[in-house]
């Protein structure tokens, strides 16, 4: 099978999507406003980076050159408000459109302008994707003919994120990992929550960059943290396996609601329990009182009790985090996810 991926070449998501289905023997050809390597699989940089709908338009006829040239058997666009709309404005029939979550959730997806996009984009689609059924509900928003949408969870490659059998001694710890440590995050919940914790209890490390971090270390200090918290900056995804093989806890107090907790359920492949806020997707992949925990967003108090409990009770760890482990070989294992949307594309082709 020919595949034609219209997304972000330098997203880990759309590399693990493009290599899945190259070591499958299937060719790959990924089209993308920023160049990257993808082993084994064709790069083609077109348009310029996408702000705005004019740099849609303007990069669509391009976009649809180059389709005419491949001519693939699926065209997957990943992402529906900037490469599924130039997808849908190709024309091209066999047309797959993946909602990644900020597309259809963010405040900008209810104004006028960008809701009538995503509709066109949908319209156009054969089939509409999304990776959890609160991202489901919420890209139904903007499908108006009443079509059913396709649950294809990002799971997790078991063979990478396995536990330890041993956890190293002394004191928890805690992390939590972002590309970036912004507000919506809830990372200075967080820090409120552990400053609340018994000072030889356990330690928080944080991995991720951003504008925010010097607001953050300012208030580490100013609360007596500065020999308890670690700033581990951003971390590479390959070594992410490695770094939470090396701590206890892991957690995600998100604000605002995630479309689907990619960073819980590695976390929970990884036989970590996961105290997560209950927003979004989130509760699809943290099970309250089985896998982890559930909190309000930014509930300091009850944030903090959370951690504190699982801090001091090791056994509870590790009976909360092998269930965690039991629920991603059930619902998330990367090989039976993409092995989903590889039967998607199957039926998409067979019916156009």
């Amino acid at each position: 099978m020919r595949i034609c991926f219209l997304a972000d070449a330098a997203s880990v998501h759309t590399q693990r999507w493009a290599t899945y289905f190259a070591a499958r023997g299937d060719e790959v050809i990924v089209l993308s406003a920023r160049d990257g390597a993808i082993p084994g699989v064709r790069v083609i940089a077109f348009g310029a980076p996408l702000r705005g709908r004019a740099r849609f338009l303007a990069a669509a006829p391009a976009a649809a050159v180059l389709m005419r040239a491949i001519r693939p058997d699926i065209l997957h666009a990943h992402y529906a408000r900037s490469y599924g709309f130039i997808g849908a404005l190709t024309g091209f029939r066999r047309l797959v459109v993946s909602a990644w979550g900020s597309d259809v959730c963010d405040e900008r997806a209810e104004r006028a302008p960008y809701a009538a996009l995503l509709r066109f984009t949908f319209r156009r689609a054969s089939a509409i994707c999304a990776t959890s059924a609160f991202l489901t509900e919420r890209t139904r928003h903007f499908v108006s003919d009443g079509r059913s949408i396709e649950i294809t969870p990002f799971g997790v490659d078991l063979s990478t994120f396995y536990p330890v059998d041993d956890r190293a001694p002394g004191p928890a710890r805690i992390a939590t990992a972002r590309a970036r440590l912004d507000p919506i995050y809830g990372i200075d919940t967080l820090i409120e929550a552990y400053a609340r914790l018994p000072v030889s209890l356990a330690r928080l490390v944080l991995y991720g960059g951003g504008d925010h971090v010097p607001a953050l270390r300012r208030r580490v200090d100013v609360l007596g943290l500065r020999d308890r918290v670690a700033f581990a900056g951003t971390i590479d995804h390959a070594r992410m396996p490695t770094a939470l093989r090396a701590v206890d806890i892991f957690a995600m107090p998100s604000v605002v609601p995630e479309a689907f907790g990619v960073a819980a359920v590695e976390a929970a492949a990884t036989g970590l329990p996961v105290v997560a806020s209950h927003v979004g997707g989130l509760p699809e992949v943290v099970e309250d009182g089985i896998t982890g925990h559930l909190v309000a967003p930014g509930d300091v108090d009850a944030l903090a009790a959370q951690l504190e409990r699982l801090s001091g009770d090791a056994d509870l760890r590790a009976r909360l985090g092998a269930a965690g482990r039991a629920l991603i070989k059930r619902r998330y294992d990367w090989a039976k996810n993409a092995a989903l949307m590889a039967d998607l594309y199957e039926r998409v082709r067979a019916t156009i």
